[in-house]
């Protein structure tokens, strides 16, 4: 899946036909998911979420209705 680099996309809101479906996390080094989230159009597109043991950076994903996958630069933590 081809994946688009995060430019504060959607930062005026979500709307009935487009929204943020779904927000992921990735523990950076080892690609593993550490949190996920399915939302609709009324949800806030955000992700709470404790960080493993060891973890030391996290890429964050977002899946858009309309544009697809968007992925963050790693952050560490």
């Amino acid at each position: 899946m081809p994946l688009r680099h995060h430019h504060h996309h959607h930062l005026t809101g979500m709307a009935d036909d487009h929204f943020i479906e779904y927000v992921w996390a990735k523990d950076s080094a080892s690609g593993a998911t550490v949190a996920a989230v399915k939302l609709t159009a009324t949800d806030s597109p955000s992700l709470s979420f404790a960080l493993p043991a060891g973890c030391a950076a996290i890429t964050g994903f977002e899946w858009c209705n309309k544009h697809g996958a968007w992925a963050s630069e790693a952050t560490a933590v």
